[in-house]
């Protein structure tokens, strides 16, 4: 099995770079495949330097740069698509944020060891030690005590992360992800209805896979340093729009894979209670969030029935 990373990214040319090297000293990986907008000429210049170091250490590199902002979930199903049209299926591609830092070889070996010994797990997650903590909506992490985050996910259909205790077999996982070409080719890819920051698309992304009767697996010695940038990526500064998208993107996935009742009022409750924290601004637009949710879901579901 031969080991590619694949990594979209979005005005962050310095981030990129440094992600880049870190995995060129790793001497396992073989290839980089790379999507990026860049905001302006010399952004994508700086992007094309990048590139052009890594290609020049001699791994292989496949790149698609454009001077517009395609959107996150575009640009990581294009990395999905150039992975299954130019990668065996044997072949491992490591999803990873252009914000990550590889510590050593020994970061990336858990995850290629999994896949290799059995076909029955079709994605592994990993774990990130953020180097700064975000000012803005950080991640919801409930790992002091192992499996609480995964037992209130259940309950509640809120998703909350534990990337610290494993392996464990489990559906949640971090952006950071290793997985066979073999199960892209089965179609799976990012849904574009999870708009705005993309919340809730990699849990859509997981479960699509979990669907195909694969196992997914966290493992914490699969990691990486996560730099955590406020700015570029496809992260909304605004948290009146931060928390739209937020209820939107959560509802359309409960409704997508038609959860309990129970867990959607539960789990927005979660959110909305949240947002109330931040403002009534931020409370008014989680609940137009959750009402757009509704109202998309119906028009997709009818789009779908017409088409039959």
């Amino acid at each position: 099995m031969t080991l590619f990373v694949g990594i979209a990214s979005y005005a962050r040319p310095r981030a990129f770079k440094l992600s880049l090297y870190s995995l060129v000293r790793t001497k396992i990986v073989k290839g980089i495949i790379a999507i990026v907008d860049a905001r302006n000429i010399v952004e994508k210049e700086k992007y094309i330097e990048a590139l052009n170091i890594v290609r020049n250490y001699g791994l292989e590199v496949v790149h698609d740069i454009y001077t517009v902002k395609r959107g996150f979930v575009f640009a990581r199903n294009r990395v999905l698509d150039l992975a299954e049209d130019l990668l065996n299926s044997s072949d491992i591609l490591i999803l990873y944020d252009d914000d990550y830092v590889c510590p050593d070889m020994q970061a990336l070996i858990p995850a290629k060891i999994w896949l290799e010994k059995s076909q029955d797990i079709g994605l592994v997650g990993g774990r990130v030690v953020d180097l700064h903590r975000r000012q803005i909506d950080p991640d919801f992490y409930l790992d002091m005590v192992p499996g609480i985050a995964d037992t209130l996910s259940r309950i509640t259909g809120f998703v909350f992360l534990d990337a610290r205790h494993g392996p464990r077999y489990t559906v949640f996982t971090l952006p950071l992800r290793a997985l066979r070409v073999k199960v892209i080719k089965h179609g799976v890819r990012f849904d574009p209805e999870f708009k705005g920051t993309g919340y809730r698309s990699e849990d859509d992304f997981n479960m699509q896979i979990a669907k195909l009767g694969y196992k997914i697996v966290i493992d914490p010695r699969f990691w990486a340093y996560h730099l955590n940038l406020e700015h570029g990526g496809c992260r909304i500064e605004n948290l009146v729009s931060r928390f739209y998208w937020k209820t939107r993107n959560h509802t359309y996935y409960m409704l997508k894979y038609r959860m309990a009742l129970h867990k959607i009022i539960l789990s927005n409750m979660i959110i909305i209670i949240y947002a109330y924290l931040h403002g009534v601004r931020t409370f008014i637009s989680a609940l137009k969030g959750l009402k757009d949710a509704l109202n998309t879901y119906l028009y997709v579901k009818d789009t779908k029935r017409m088409r039959r």
